[in-house]
Order: structure tokens, then sequence, then C-alpha cells
């Protein structure tokens, strides 16, 4: 093999090189004949990196809330005004109250 030859062997796997990142290649595989006993088989490929891949888990159904504890009815029972006047009769009713004074 000669110098020439060579380097020109070396240039063509450049260019083949050169081709498969152009255009995004993982492999490229050529044969060159250079007569009828002499050839050059030239593969050339690059390893693509890998991208980590992430596994998620899937966060656990949300459990229901609990049921709220009902709250009592709140009532409240009006009572009757204290009287303002003493025993006896309701100065604008007329209606008699208990004395509520001691």
């Amino acid at each position: 093999m000669t110098k020439s030859r060579h380097d020109g062997d070396v240039a063509f796997i450049k260019a083949l090189a050169e081709v498969l990142q152009d255009n995004d290649l993982t492999e490229l595989e050529v044969m060159r004949e250079y007569g009828d006993s002499d050839s050059l088989n030239v593969r050339v490929s690059r390893q693509m990196a890998m991208a980590p891949v992430q596994m998620t888990v899937p966060a656990p159904p949300a459990q229901p809330a609990p049921p709220r504890k009902a709250r009592p009815i709140q009532t409240t029972r009006k009572s009757w005004p204290a009287p303002t006047t003493p025993c006896g009769a309701c100065a604008t009713t007329g209606i008699l109250r208990a004395c509520t004074t001691r």
C-alpha cells in the first residue's frame, strides 16, 4: 500500500464519518474496490448515548376525606324578658306577670 493510497483511504473514511454525522446515521458500511484483487471494506459507526430513563412511580390514590362529624343543631330558646315593672300587670299590655325579683 502506497502512502498516497493510504492518505486517500484516510480522507475517504473521514468523509464517511462526516456523512454519518451530517445525516444523523448510526452506522454506515461501504466496500471500495481498487481492482480485481484489492478492495477496502469500511464500516463507520457511532454509539448513541442513551438518554437516562427515569422511572416514576405513580402516587397512591388519594384517600377520601374523613366524614365530618355532624354538629348538633343549636337552638336558642328565647326567654321572656325580665319584667321592668314590679309584680303585677304590665303597664303596656295589662298582662299579669309573676314576680322575678326577690
